[in-house]
C-alpha cells in the first residue's frame, strides 16, 4: 500500500514537472505577465492566475504612463490595457488605436519593439516601458 502511495505522489509530482516546464511565464510591468506554452504565442495575465487577453497576443509594448498595448493573432485587434485599473480597450483599425495611443501619451506602436513569447523565450528581445 505504500508503494503504491509513493508512486502516485511521485506521478503527480512529475505531471506538474512536466506542467511547469511547458508553459513560460515572463513579467512585463505592473504585474503583468505574458504567458504560454511552447506551441502559444502567450496570453497576457494580471499576476499568474488572472487573464486579461485571453486570445493569443502577437506583439506587445509598454509605455511609462501605466500602459501595455499590441495585437492578438485571431482577430488582427489591437488592445490598450490600462495597468492601474485593469481596463482593456480594443480598436478594430490602425487610425484609432494610433489615436489612443497619442491621447494617453505613449509612443507610436513599433514592431521592431514589439515582443511576444516566442522571442521571451528565446531571449531575443527582453520587454521594456519607454
Amino acid at each position: 500500500m505504500r508503494r503504491v502511495a509513493l508512486f502516485i505522489i511521485g506521478l503527480v509530482f512529475a505531471v506538474i514537472c512536466v506542467g511547469i516546464a511547458k508553459n513560460f511565464s515572463f513579467p512585463l510591468q505592473d504585474g503583468y505577465r505574458l504567458q504560454g506554452g511552447l506551441s502559444s504565442h502567450g496570453h497576457l495575465y494580471r499576476g499568474y492566475l488572472f487573464s486579461v487577453i485571453s486570445e493569443e497576443v502577437m506583439g506587445v509594448q509598454g509605455s511609462k504612463k501605466g500602459f501595455i498595448y499590441g495585437w492578438v493573432a485571431e482577430s488582427g485587434r489591437q488592445f490598450i490595457v490600462n495597468t492601474k485599473t485593469a481596463g482593456v480597450e480594443w480598436h478594430d483599425d490602425a487610425v484609432s488605436f494610433s489615436r489612443a495611443l497619442a491621447k494617453y501619451g505613449c509612443p507610436a506602436a513599433d514592431m521592431s519593439k514589439e515582443v511576444n513569447l516566442a522571442g521571451l523565450r528565446e531571449g531575443f528581445r527582453k520587454f521594456s516601458s519607454e
